[in-house]
């Protein structure tokens, strides 16, 4: 539920009606503010280039697209400590028009209050390609879509990434398989993994659940 003066900020795979509709009965919200096509684009571009650019450069381009603010170093300080969870599942097990057979889908739910959400967000999915590439031998994936919805409480969204993230999501599920205490989402039956590492705060069960139900409302949305 949004706070009275809090107008959401979102990042959806489609512009019809009846999508946002949808959007706006889970948030509780009487008004969203929609992230164009353009830039949509513009940040699986910055996303996608992580590995090139770095991790400094991609973190300075990206807030100033989801919501301008200022960069002070006590905002700086405080993304560093951002909490999240990450749930991870197969593409046509979420999203219903998914781009492909073999593509994979991350849920993500990134703590944080206004007006901190669109660095918090930022920072968190730099880290997240520059994590995983490091983690799969250096093998690069790409973003193929993006959707996201900053709330009062925090940013609930969807990544759907290439093939090319199969050795990853064959990790955690590996994990999930070895040590569901730490890495599965019991509620769901799929892999999970929170940061900082085995955040006991980021996988209660209403908070799974949550994201879970926001993942597939966000990917209802027709391209």
């Amino acid at each position: 539920m949004t706070a009275p003066d809090f107008v959401p900020r979102c990042l959806l795979f489609s512009h019809q009606i009846e999508y946002q509709a949808l959007i706006l009965r889970i948030l509780g919200s009487t008004d969203i503010s929609v992230i164009d096509v353009a830039d949509a684009n513009r940040i699986l571009t910055i996303l996608n280039a992580v590995w090139d650019t770095g991790m400094f450069h991609a973190q300075k381009l990206l807030p100033n697209i989801i919501y301008l603010l200022d960069h002070t170093l006590p905002t700086i300080r405080r993304i560093k400590q951002a909490r999240a969870l990450f749930l991870f599942f197969t593409a046509p097990a979420l999203i219903p028009y998914h781009v492909n057979d073999n593509a994979f889908a991350v849920a993500f739910f990134i703590e944080g209050s206004d007006p901190f959400q669109a660095v918090e967000l930022s920072y968190v999915l730099v880290r997240f390609f520059d994590k995983y590439i490091r983690g799969s031998n250096y093998t690069r994936f790409n973003a193929l879509k993006i959707s996201f919805v900053l709330d009062n409480d925090g940013t609930y969204g969807i990544l759907v990434l290439d093939p090319r993230f199969r050795p990853i999501y064959k990790r955690m599920q590996k994990r999930a398989w070895n040590f569901p205490n730490k890495y599965s989402a019991s509620e769901l039956g799929v892999p999970l993994s929170t940061w900082p590492k085995n955040c006991v705060a980021m996988k209660n069960t209403i908070l799974i659940l949550k994201l879970n139900e926001y993942a597939e409302i966000l990917a209802r949305g027709r391209a």
